[in-house]
């Protein structure tokens, strides 16, 4: 009888010393590396990188850099013109309703005078207006009216003008048609013959 009780006490006293050594290791583990207590997402955890998960990542990346590219590509449409002998670079704007020429093109061409000069009365903030100056773009000699301001580019064909000639802008050629869809194509400038203060500036888009 009393061999059965002591190995019921040894059994007890073994029981009770591995429930100390457990407790023991547990409390010497950071409590971030227990199981339960880790939070983590699982869909957080990044899948190893495969050949096919690599070069479709290159794949995005090089689609991702053509449409920056494309993105910067489009410029300010820009024809050569000339008047009164004198070679200008017109912009072609269809967000303003009329067209204008700034007062150093205006005087390049000799039209600064007194009587050449009408009050306008527009709602642009400009000068005055010059009537019947003759233009010349390609083989067209045309005669329109500008309106003369500062801050502008030399010369800029407005809707009055896109509208008066039946003009289109075709960027699938890049080149503006003077006289409707059968008319004389006149090239737009590439952006390095643009002005200088017109390069790498995106358009508006109502231009």
């Amino acid at each position: 009888m009393e061999n059965i009780l002591e190995q019921a006490a040894r059994r007890q006293q073994r029981k009770h010393h591995s429930v100390n050594r457990d407790d023991d290791i547990t409390s010497s583990v950071p409590k971030s590396s227990v199981g339960p207590q880790v939070d983590f997402d699982e869909h957080l955890v990044e899948r190893p990188r495969t050949s096919s998960r690599r070069q479709r990542s290159r794949t995005w990346e090089n689609g991702a850099d053509d449409i920056i590219l494309d993105g910067a590509s489009p410029v300010i449409p820009f024809i050569l013109c000339k008047c009164q002998g004198t070679i200008h670079k017109a912009m072609i704007n269809t967000s303003c309703p009329l067209s204008l020429m700034s007062k150093q093109a205006a005087a390049a061409c000799g039209l600064l005078k007194q009587k050449d000069i009408e009050l306008s009365n527009s709602n642009i903030s400009s000068i005055g207006r010059l009537k019947n100056v003759q233009i010349h773009i390609e083989e067209r000699s045309l005669q329109m009216d500008f309106h003369i301001t500062d801050g502008c580019p030399e010369i800029t064909l407005g809707v009055d003008f896109l509208k008066a000639n039946k003009c289109l802008l075709n960027f699938h050629d890049n080149n503006l048609l003077l006289g409707g869809i059968h008319g004389v194509p006149v090239p737009l400038l590439t952006e390095r013959d643009l002005p200088l203060k017109y390069r790498g500036v995106q358009p508006a888009a109502s231009i």
